[in-house]
Formats: structure tokens, sequence, C-alpha cells
């Protein structure tokens, strides 16, 4: 497993979601997303370390800033839906 991509519609939400994580500690990259993960059209992601996707989902939740879907990025490059 390599990264987790936490995917927002706008660059907005993203910052607003990486804000909560810092608070608590939890490191993420604002990114632009792969094309192939954003659903209607352009898209942000945060990529974090798989072992804090559980603490993250869970503060996300409680801050009223999930993100519209979440992928996990395996060793051969593809992605595979979390949600």
């Amino acid at each position: 497993m390599y990264d987790v991509y936490l995917i927002f519609r706008s660059v907005t939400h993203g910052q607003e979601g990486k804000a909560v994580l810092n608070r608590a500690g939890i490191s993420s990259s604002l990114v632009r997303s792969p094309s192939k993960l954003s659903q209607n059209g352009c898209a942000y992601a945060l990529r974090i370390r798989p072992g804090d996707w559980t603490e993250a989902g869970g503060l996300l939740r409680r801050a009223g800033r999930m993100p519209q879907a979440v992928w996990l990025r395996q060793a051969d490059g593809s992605f595979g839906r979390l949600e």
C-alpha cells in the first residue's frame, strides 16, 4: 500500500480538510486529483499515509468535511476505492 487519496470537489474544500488534519498532527499533501479519480472533471486530493486513514476519516466526518471519494494507490500504480 502506498497512499490514500481523499478526493474533494474544490481546492477550498481540500484546504479545509487539510486544516482539520493538520490540527490533529496528521501529515497530508494537497494535490490535483489524478484525472481517473475525478468523477466530475477537475478535483483536488489530500494524499495521506494509509495508516492515518481511520483517524483522518473520523476527524473529517466530525468536522463535516468528508471527501467525495477515498482511493488507495497500490504498488503497481492502480487505484482501488476504499469506501
